[in-house]
Formats: structure tokens, sequence, C-alpha cells
């Protein structure tokens, strides 16, 4: 009787993939979320091997952005690169790009209180100026 051991890989793959994040979690305790600037609810994170952040999911909690989720990157050093989330009046998808001091860079999504929901494109100098490429924002 011959077996076919492909058919099984993407259950082992998967299953190696999970454990491996599961080992990494950290679950975020209320406490925990009030002490970041971004005020957040309590979320997960993903840590590195060094025991260092990379990953957050996390959902809002400040006013007007209350219950709205968020997903961060961060680099090795734990500075927060990159954000994906939901922002404004009509709840619009946003990814924020950021630099390593923490600044945004980069900021595109689709318009946050506009009914018809245009594209938006806004980059950050060095200064901090921005320049808004095509769209509102």
């Amino acid at each position: 009787m011959k077996i076919n051991l492909s058919r099984y890989l993407p259950v082992f793959l998967v299953g190696l993939l999970g454990g491996l994040l599961g080992s990494s979690l950290h679950i975020s305790s209320p406490a925990e979320a009030a002490n970041n600037a971004y005020m957040w609810a309590s979320g997960m994170s993903v840590s590195g091997d060094d025991s260092k952040q990379r990953l957050q999911l996390a959902v809002y909690e400040a006013p007007g952005e209350k219950g709205l989720p968020m997903v961060g990157l961060s680099d090795n050093h734990e500075h927060l690169r990159m954000l994906l989330r939901l922002a404004g009046n009509n709840e619009s998808p946003v990814i924020v790009i950021k630099d390593k001091q923490g600044r945004d860079r980069l900021v595109m999504g689709l318009d946050l209180d506009s009914p018809q929901e245009e594209p938006f494109l806004a980059t950050f100098d060095a200064q901090g100026q921005k320049h808004l490429i095509f769209g509102s924002y």
C-alpha cells in the first residue's frame, strides 16, 4: 500500500507554524495596554526569539477610535514601523509607514470622512511637512 505524504504536508506545515507562533504569543493585559501611548484595549503581540515585540494586533479604545482594529509591525529594535488600521468617520482602511524615530513618513488609504471614500496618498518630509500626492488627508 502506497501512502501519498504530500497530502499531509499542508497540515503538517500549518501545525508547525501554529506551534511556533503559539510559543511566541504574548496576550496583553488591560493594564499593559493602558501604559501604551496608542491607547488600545487588550490585544495580542508576537515577539521574536529575543522577546522583543514584532507584531501587534489590537483594538483602539481612545474616544473617536473605540473598537477600531489595528495591526502594528515593529523592527528588531521594537520601533513601530508600519500600521494597518481603520480610522475616521468612514472607518476607512489606512496604512501608515513610519521612520525609526516613529514619525509618519507615508500615509495612504481611503478618505476618512467623505462618503465617496476616494483614495489618498500623503508623504511627510524629515521636518514633518505634509505633501499630499493625491486625494484628501
